[in-house]
């Protein structure tokens, strides 16, 4: 069986960490060194700042224009905010 994720992944939080679970304690573990996920050179190098839990990678996504300021009022209530897609996601202010 081939698993594939990310055990340095930011936890989730809800119920999670069954890959970092497993990566610990599989007999044999291979680890992919390239991003492949992102087709900007700075996009790949800021997902491995904030993977390695280094804020500074908040600069360049706000730099680039990739995050929004919303009111946690707004969101919190919002269907889908789990990780459910939902239509009016790229319109939503947060």
């Amino acid at each position: 069986m081939v698993l594939a994720g990310d055990h340095e992944q930011l936890g989730a939080v809800e119920a999670g960490g069954l890959f970092e679970h497993l990566t610990r304690h599989a007999a044999s573990v291979s680890e992919l060194v390239v991003v492949h996920r992102f087709a900007e050179s700075w996009e790949r190098a800021a997902s491995l700042l904030v993977r390695g839990g280094d804020t500074a990678a908040v600069a360049e996504y706000l730099t680039r224009g990739r995050l929004r300021r919303g009111r946690w009022s707004r969101c919190r209530h919002r269907p889908g905010r789990h990780g459910s897609p939902t239509p009016s996601r790229a319109s939503s202010p947060c």
